[in-house]
Formats: C-alpha cells, sequence, structure tokens
C-alpha cells in the first residue's frame, strides 16, 4: 500500500476491524506514514487479534508523510483536502469529518465474511517448522488485503475460538488445521455457509503437503499427490477459465493469476472429481477450483495457493485475478455488502452509529483521479454527508483520495 495513505491507514486498521467501542482507541491512534509502519499494523492486527490492538496502537506510531494529499467530501465545496497531517490545517480538516459522523459513538458495521487464523500460526505443534509461521502471516496479510480491495471487510477470527454467524468463510493457501476444525469446516458449510479453502504445500522441506484429514471424501475429488513430493507449478500464470457461472463471473470469464513462490510453496494439487463439480479449469485443463454441496452450503477448493504468490511476489496488489474470485465468492455466498466498487484499487467500507447512522467510507488507492461507479444493493440510497442530497454518479477522486457519504436503506 502506498505510504501516500497513511492518514487513514490508522481508520481502517483500528475502525472497520474492530467490532467494540472506538472512544479509547481513538484517544490512542495518531498517523502513519511508512509502508513498513502499514504492514506491521496490519500484521499485528491479524497476530495478536482485535482485543490488543487498541493497548498497541501508541508503541507503533510513525510520523506522517510530508508528501501526502487527500480529500473528503464533506460540505457544498465538496471535498476537505486532507493534506500532511504536520499541516495543522489538514489535522482540523481531518478532525471535522471525525466530529461530523461523531466517531466516538461508531462502530464498525455487521459482516459476513469471516477470515479464519490457524491455531498453527500462534502455536509451535510438534513436527512443525518456525518458519512456517511468518510466511502463514504473509498470506493471511494478502488474503485480507484482497478482501478489502473487493469490499469485502472480514472478521478476523482464529481457529480454535467460537466461530460468529458469517455466511462466507475463507481459510487461503491453508497447509494445516487440526483435525476437529475440519469437521467444524464440514458442519459450517451443512448449516448453510461457504468455505473456501485453497491449497498449501508450505515453504519448507518439513512435511511438506497438505495436513487435511479424508482430503477425498471431504471435498469430494481423489487427490493424486505422492507422499512427501510436491507437484510444482511450471506456468509463469495460471489461466483459470470458468465453465459455468459463479458470483458475478459467467461461463468463459478468465481469469489470471502470476505464479511466484519457492521451490516447495510453487505447487498445486492436482484431483480429480468423484462427488465434486469442477466450476474452473487451468490453462491444462486440469480442475482449479471444485464444488461439493453439504447440507444447504458448499465447499470450495482452490487447488492453487493463490494468495501465497501473491505474498511472495513483489508489487502484487491490487492482485486483479484473486480480487475477482474474492468478489465472486461473496456472491456465491450472499455475503455481498450493500455497496460495492468493481475497481481493483478503490474500495469501500461501512461505520455505524449507535442511532443506526451508517457511513460508507471510499478510499482510493490510485495514484491518478479516480473516476467510479458505485454498485449499491436495492433500496439503498447515498446521500452526501453535510447536504443530505442523493450522489450523483460516478463519483470522482483525486489521488489517493477519500470521501465519506451516508448510506440509507
Amino acid at each position: 500500500m502506498p505510504c501516500v495513505l497513511a492518514p487513514f491507514v490508522v481508520v481502517h486498521r483500528i475502525v472497520l476491524s474492530c467490532h467494540d467501542s472506538l472512544a479509547r482507541q481513538l484517544a490512542s491512534v495518531k498517523s502513519r506514514s511508512t509502508q513498513d509502519d502499514v504492514g506491521q499494523s496490519r500484521a499485528l492486527e491479524v497476530q495478536h487479534g482485535r482485543s490488543d490492538i487498541s493497548e498497541r496502537a501508541e508503541e507503533q506510531v510513525a510520523k506522517p508523510s510530508q508528501h501526502v494529499q487527500r480529500r473528503i467530501p464533506c460540505d457544498n465545496s465538496r471535498f476537505i483536502p486532507i493534506a500532511s497531517l504536520q499541516n495543522p490545517a489538514s489535522r482540523h480538516s481531518f478532525r471535522q469529518a471525525f466530529d461530523q459522523i461523531q466517531f466516538s459513538r461508531c462502530e464498525r458495521a455487521p459482516t459476513e465474511v469471516a477470515l479464519l487464523i490457524p491455531s498453527y500460526y500462534d502455536t509451535a505443534y510438534p513436527f512443525t517448522h518456525p518458519d512456517e509461521r511468518p510466511v502463514m502471516g504473509q498470506i493471511l496479510l494478502q488474503a485480507y488485503c484482497t478482501a478489502r480491495l473487493a469490499d469485502l471487510p472480514p472478521l478476523v477470527m482464529r481457529e480454535l475460538d467460537p466461530w460468529p454467524s458469517v455466511r462466507l468463510l475463507l481459510c487461503p493457501s491453508t497447509k494445516a488445521l487440526t483435525a476437529p476444525t475440519w469437521q467444524r469446516l464440514e458442519h459450517f458449510a451443512a448449516a448453510g455457509g461457504t468455505v473456501y479453502v485453497s491449497f498449501f504445500a508450505g515453504s519448507t522441506t518439513a512435511q511438506r503437503g497438505p495436513w487435511w484429514p479424508d482430503l477425498d471424501q471431504r471435498f469430494g475429488v481423489h487427490h493424486q499427490l505422492r507422499y512427501g513430493l510436491v507437484e510444482p507449478v511450471e506456468d509463469d500464470e495460471i489461466v483459470l477459465t470458468f465453465e459455468r457461472p459463479f458470483g458475478h463471473l459467467r461461463a468463459g470469464t478468465t481469469l489470471r493469476v502470476r505464479v511466484a513462490g519457492n521451490e516447495h510453496g510453487r505447487a498445486f494439487l492436482p484431483v480429480e472429481p468423484t462427488e465434486a463439480t469442477v466450476i474452473a479449469r487451468d490453462q491444462r485443463g486440469r480442475p482449479a477450483l471444485l464444488t461439493k454441496h453439504v447440507g444447504s452450503g458448499q465447499l470450495l477448493l482452490m487447488t492453487y495457493p493463490l494468495e501465497y504468490f501473491a505474498a511472495t511476489r513483489p508489487h502484487a496488489n491490487p492482485d486483479e485475478g484473486t480480487i475477482a474470485l474474492y468478489s465472486a465468492l461473496a456472491q456465491e455466498a450472499a455475503a455481498t455488502p450493500p455497496v460495492g466498487i468493481h475497481a481493483p484499487d478503490v474500495w469501500c467500507d461501512r461505520l455505524v452509529r449507535d442511532d443506526g447512522t451508517v457511513f460508507l467510507w471510499i478510499v482510493s488507492e490510485r495514484e491518478t483521479t479516480a473516476v467510479v461507479t458505485l454498485e449499491t444493493a436495492e433500496g439503498t440510497e447515498l446521500l452526501h454527508l453535510t447536504t443530505s442530497e442523493p450522489l450523483l454518479q460516478p463519483l470522482e477522486l483525486p489521488p489517493y483520495g477519500v470521501a465519506v457519504l451516508r448510506l440509507v436503506q
């Protein structure tokens, strides 16, 4: 993420990723600037969970960038510039936007999407290699960013904790989960949920391959792996062609994903369907995305570690192919938020005030002016924050611009 987004990153990290009251957290928030700081803050969110963020926010603070230029629609002049937060006028403008929405009364909007954090990430189980855990963190961070750029606000939940009620559960580039969790995933799907699991062989020589009990029976496939060996991905790009409609993706749609990683992780899962249905194949005709219906839900198997590829590739974001796939997953699971933007570098999310007022935050990560059309669910209206006038589309955002609107349903 470009460092010019720093003034909004803390808002994104603490506000849009937490469900608790934010008054105390806001008091400790300061702007951030460097890309490393942004990465550390998001890694902190994944590694330590939501409850630890407010306690450690102060020690993660960095000085703001002098080169940030940002705008927020607020009054009849349409935008309030939020430039470097070292500028007192800019800090005042930024504060005005928070005062208008009465930020301390706001909480995260409900979501139907969750990102599962394997217990292998923060627990040193026997027969595991310590070098695997940092890679898991990179994968989870990449999946989180991909979901955000698909306008999906995922809950970050640990494998061994109680699971909230959601419709879509993401298990990105997963090598291992505990045996009871695989049963929980199946029960989650049987109750009407959609589970997405992408294959990952691991990034070291230790115990390579998926630690997935009952893989064939659970996903309705017959795998063709050999013990201790991996099936290397020989192409530099994966081309997924959809054989049937999936979410907003029509039959015949192709998605492209660049391949990266070391000789252990750059591998795929060769399978043949038994009970599962093939949704998409790769350019060699091999099954890439399959579904098995379980009860009133489904288990989706991706045979490539798409998130690992992106996590190990420089300048990977926006990873357009995986973003489109995540967006289709949400539509397939009926987990799509009320507002979406079909642009891989412009995204949105919501805050809800305690009186029920909903605010939509729109963030551009584009270094040039962005002109976007917001797609809204039926019965949803977008209003300017102060004038309450309906938004005239398309919406124009300056480079790295931020807009705040009121959402009425």
